[in-house]
This record gives C-alpha cells, sequence and structure tokens, in this order.
C-alpha cells in the first residue's frame, strides 16, 4: 500500500486512507517503535493492533518519513528524551498539521513529536501471520 494522506474527520480520531481504499485508524494501535535516524533523516514508526471495535483484523503498520527534521520533542512522566528507537507507550495518534503534507504531530502518552517530512511511506501487515502490502 502506498500512503495517500491524513484526514482530520474530529479532533478525537485520526486516520490515515491507502491507495486501496482501507482507512486505518492510529488511535487504536500501540506503538512499539519510533526511532529517528539524524544522519539519514528518517523517522520510523511502527503501530500494531491486535483487537479494535473500529477495525475489522489485526494489523501492523510501519510509517517510515524522509527528509524528516524534528521540530519540537517533547517527553512526559518518567520516560527520557529518546530519538533513538526506544518503545513508547501505547495511545498513538499522527495528524498533518498543515493538512500540506510536510509538517506532522505524533501524540503518545510519553512523548509528543512535531516534524516536517518530504516523503512518507506505508507498510501495511493485515492479520497476524498477514500478507504485507505497500
Amino acid at each position: 500500500m502506498t500512503f495517500t494522506g491524513f484526514a482530520e474527520p474530529s479532533p478525537d480520531l485520526y486516520e490515515f486512507h491507502t491507495v486501496d481504499g482501507s482507512v486505518i485508524f492510529l488511535h487504536e494501535m500501540e506503538c512499539l517503535r519510533v526511532a529517528y535516524d539524524p544522519i539519514h533523516l528518517s523517522l520510523e514508526l511502527v503501530f500494531e493492533c491486535l483487537e479494535s471495535e473500529v477495525m475489522d483484523h489485526p494489523m501492523t503498520v510501519h510509517l517510515l518519513f524522509e527528509g524528516a527534521q524534528i521540530l519540537r520533542w517533547l517527553t512526559s512522566g518518567d520516560s527520557l528524551p529518546s530519538p533513538d528507537g526506544r518503545p513508547s507507550q501505547a495511545g498513538g495518534q499522527v495528524s498533518d498539521l498543515g493538512r500540506c503534507g510536510d509538517v506532522f504531530h505524533l501524540s503518545l502518552l510519553d512523548v509528543e513529536l512535531e516534524f516536517s517530512a518530504r516523503i512518507v511511506t506505508c507498510r501495511v501487515r493485515r492479520g497476524i501471520d498477514g500478507e504485507a502490502h505497500h
């Protein structure tokens, strides 16, 4: 599947649409990985959902933002600033603040992140042993 853009239908519900017409609700998913590579300017986010009232099957979503520049990185609680791949707590949302595909906001329970990116790609794996799509 290819990432085509974020939509924000309501303040508390973030989703994105893929080319094949699928809708993925990141607020229903657990964030497994947040990794920023400052040398290659890439930000990797991995979300997983095993059960959901909104989505009809388990899935794993791998988002890669290339040409990523971190604008703001805030942490809360006992977590440390860690754009190096340390897992963040569940409760992920990603939204497109600028609605033009270049400024994004990531909100988890223990970290908030604003960043820009030039290229966004998405891989989705459906089901527990499901097939990967781009």
